[in-house]
C-alpha cells in the first residue's frame, strides 16, 4: 500500500513535468558572416553608469546567447533589446563602467541591431551580421 501512495506522487509530477512549455527559446544563436571578425556585445547598467560587453566572434563563425529563462518572456509586451556590433580595434575596458552618452566614443560601433520578440521570431532565433 505504501509503494502506491509513494507511486502517485511521483506519476503526477512526471505528468506535470509534460505539461511544461517547450517552445520557449532559450538562445539566440549570432552568425558572423563577414570577413573580419567583430565583438557582439549587449549594453549592461549599474548605478547610472553603462558598459558594453561581450564575446569576440571570428570570422564565418557563431556565438549562442542565451537566457536561462528563454528571451520569449525577455522580449514579452513589446519590448525591445539593443545590441551592437563592435570593431575589436576599439571597444571600452570591459571592466571599467562609464557615462551613458558615450557608448559612441568608448565603441567603434560597426552596426546596432534593435530586436522583439517578433523579428527573432521570423528570423529563426538569429541574428546575422554581415
Amino acid at each position: 500500500m505504501k509503494i502506491k501512495l509513494l507511486f502517485i506522487p511521483f506519476l503526477s509530477l512526471a505528468l506535470l513535468g509534460s505539461t511544461c512549455r517547450k517552445d520557449i527559446h532559450k538562445v539566440i544563436e549570432v552568425v558572423n558572416n563577414s570577413d573580419n571578425d567583430v565583438i557582439y556585445m549587449r549594453k549592461f547598467y549599474s548605478n547610472s553608469k553603462c558598459i558594453l560587453n561581450g564575446p569576440l566572434i571570428k570570422t564565418k563563425d557563431k556565438y549562442e546567447d542565451s537566457r536561462n529563462f528563454g528571451w520569449d518572456g525577455f522580449l514579452a509586451n513589446g519590448r525591445i533589446d539593443t545590441v551592437y556590433f563592435v570593431d575589436p580595434k576599439k571597444y571600452n575596458d570591459p571592466m571599467k563602467f562609464y557615462e551613458c552618452d558615450s557608448i559612441y566614443i568608448k565603441n567603434d560601433i560597426i552596426k546596432v541591431v534593435e530586436i522583439t520578440s517578433e523579428m527573432m521570431r521570423s528570423n529563426g532565433w538569429k541574428i546575422i551580421y554581415e
